[in-house]
């Protein structure tokens, strides 16, 4: 029987590596992976506790598939099994720390498109270390430069709103009765600066798209998306290649997180009394 899980991973790994087709393809691009394993049936493979999903070895020259009854424990065993062939087809999660000699999911970083099927699931189940591939970072970015101007603007006007919300915030607290011609003209500035904020906004969210604005951004808030990068993917990028343009052995960090009141302390000038009045 063709196997043609394996023909389609030929081809395109073929092609990937030296973009070979046809006659001239290879098997020399296995030699860069301890493990090949197609079919591998997410999210089943990642979720799969009970050992019900079957592995076969993969004949790599006809494509065979020949069932795989017990996976062996031991290093020495592992490192014996996988001197018959090292690409297989099926399998779970469970089997790939076996057969990579892992016993920490910490120790594996995985690769993934997908959100929920990817990212969420080997995050939550295994502990994975995860990267998360956004295609359409690239763009965001290039919009992100080209909205520059725009942006900084924005971010005047907030600031300027900020300003005159505080200014009548204390002029209601000094007169927390009466409404008089100082804050009228207040008001009239308020809404005259949210509905240029608005009206620049709207522009600049159509600048990335013009129906759902920019990916990571709902207004001036994370969007939901961003939130389950942030909260799942240990790093994400554009494509998986960029990987390769970094040694494997640098270390990546994540950004510090901050939550609204660090802003309060790295910003003001403070003093006890102030800060227990103010909390």
């Amino acid at each position: 029987m063709t196997n043609s899980l394996w023909e389609y991973t030929m081809v395109v790994m073929n092609y990937l590596q030296a973009r070979k087709t046809g006659g001239k393809m290879d098997l020399k691009w296995t030699e860069f992976f301890d493990i090949v394993i197609v079919g591998g049936n997410k999210p089943a493979f990642l979720v799969d506790d009970k050992g019900s999903l079957s592995l076969f070895r993969i004949d790599t020259v006809s494509g065979a598939l020949h069932n795989i009854d017990n996976v062996p424990r031991a290093r020495g065993e592992v490192d014996e099994f996988l001197k018959h062939g090292r690409c297989f087809q099926g399998g779970n999660a469970a089997t790939l720390h076996t057969l990579l000699s892992i016993k920490s999911g910490d120790r594996l970083l995985y690769v993934g498109d997908h959100v929920y099927a990817d990212v969420l699931r080997s995050k939550r189940t295994l502990g994975w270390r995860t990267c998360l591939i956004i295609p359409e970072l690239t763009g965001e970015i290039m919009s992100n430069k080209r909205q520059r101007d725009t942006r900084n603007k924005l971010i005047q006007l907030r600031s300027h709103q900020f300003a005159l919300e505080d200014e009548k915030d204390a002029l209601k607290h000094t007169t927390p009765d009466e409404i008089d011609d100082e804050e009228l003209a207040l008001d009239r500035q308020l809404s005259a600066v949210r509905a240029e904020i608005q009206s620049i906004l709207q522009v600049y969210n159509e600048a990335f798209h013009p129906r759902w604005g920019p990916l990571f951004r709902a207004g001036f808030q994370e969007s939901r998306f961003a939130k389950q990068i942030c909260d799942y993917a240990c790093m994400y990028t554009s494509r998986a290649s960029n990987l390769g343009l970094v040694s494997p052995l640098r270390p990546f960090r994540p950004t510090r997180d901050r939550l609204p009141h660090d802003h309060f302390l790295e910003t003001s000038l403070i003093d006890d009394s102030t800060f227990v009045n103010d909390l």
